[in-house]
């Protein structure tokens, strides 16, 4: 047998960028158009693995809404076209002793050349302006970025010897070999062993450590869960693998949660992010919400809130708003911090 795996590097780059006669900017309006100032910087790269190629862009004179103040924004570009580019970057403003002020940071990904992502309310125009020897010395604002970007090397081959320890512990769950337990569920009864369950999960650990009744019986009932779901959840906890794992994949997060199956559980988000439609989207994030699924409330709430004026149209968008408020509050909080993310 043949496996591989995937390292992952990560790149990085420190960029400062000097505007000079800064009071300029700070105290003059918009231009003659009404638009605000912006300026482009000199293009960086990270000499990663992608070819990666970046700018910072900087606008003077935004007034974010509903705040009566004017801000200086960041924003970072990249420059390629058509490459995912996974990154962690963090803004900053140098002030007079070279130290890094007002840090922001912020992870994303990048799609494309034609969107930049930053900070709309980086700084507050009036700070600098109060502060001028220590943020503007010179009549310069330095304002620097440190990026982070992360690929991955193919998969690179190794042999694997058949003895795998996987392969012994299926054999030790097929063969029933030295099993000390009986769980019972439903019309059916696998037979296991309590060491490896307590070992994997730590519900079979407190059931039996903890001087409970399951801890002195040879055969325990597992209610409310289907025989077929449970197997599979046996042989996960045996394998750390499952089988069909994307057609019942709803059954098994609900279980890998009352079972504290971390491994399984991640599974299972992959699975039902892979499976977001916009109808099956609001009983997907409430699915996840009540298993604090949170890789999946993420990445359900954001597809809702990009996709927002199909999603609102479904029966199922209604019933949440009246049943579940806190999910009309996470979409609520993850539309506003998706505002103002793109120049």
């Amino acid at each position: 047998m043949k496996r591989g795996y995937t390292v992952e590097k990560k790149h990085t780059v420190t960029y400062e960028w000097k505007i000079k006669n800064i009071s300029l900017y700070l105290q003059s309006e918009s231009n003659d158009e009404g638009e605000n100032t912006k300026f482009k910087s000199s293009s960086f790269s990270t000499s990663a693995g992608v070819k990666d190629l970046w700018k910072l862009h900087i606008k003077f004179n935004h007034t974010v809404q509903s705040v009566n103040k004017d801000f200086v924004s960041m924003y970072l570009q990249s420059l390629i076209n058509d490459c995912k580019i996974q990154t962690e970057f963090t803004f900053y403003v140098l002030n007079n002793k070279k130290e890094r002020t007002n840090a922001e940071t912020l992870k994303l990904v990048f799609e494309s050349n034609k969107t930049c992502h930053g900070v709309p309310d980086f700084i507050v125009k009036e700070e600098l302006l109060l502060h001028k020897k220590l943020l503007t010395p010179h009549d310069a604002l330095t304002v620097g970025v440190e990026l982070v970007i992360f690929d991955n090397t193919p998969d690179v081959p190794i042999k694997k010897s058949m003895n795998l320890m996987t392969q012994d512990y299926k054999q030790l769950l097929d063969n029933k070999t030295g099993s000390d337990i009986v769980l019972a569920v439903g019309d059916q009864k696998f037979e296991a062993h309590k060491s490896i369950l307590m070992a994997r999960s730590p519900v079979f650990l407190a059931m039996f450590t903890n001087n409970m009744k399951e801890s002195r019986e040879r055969e325990i009932t597992i209610p409310d869960i289907e025989p077929e779901i449970f197997k599979k959840i046996l042989y996960s906890i045996y394998t750390d693998e499952v089988t069909e794992l994307d057609e019942n994949a709803e059954d098994l997060l609900e279980a890998a949660d009352r079972f504290q199956l971390l491994s399984l559980k991640e599974m299972c988000e992959e699975s039902l992010c892979k499976s977001v439609t916009v109808e099956r989207a609001i009983t997907i994030l409430t699915l996840a919400e009540r298993h604090s699924a949170k890789q999946l409330v993420d990445f359900v709430a954001d597809f809702i809130v990009n996709n927002g004026d199909k999603v609102v149209e479904t029966p199922e968008y209604n019933i949440m708003e009246e049943s579940h408020p806190l999910l009309a509050s996470i979409l609520f909080r993850r539309s506003v911090s998706m505002k103002g993310k793109k120049c």
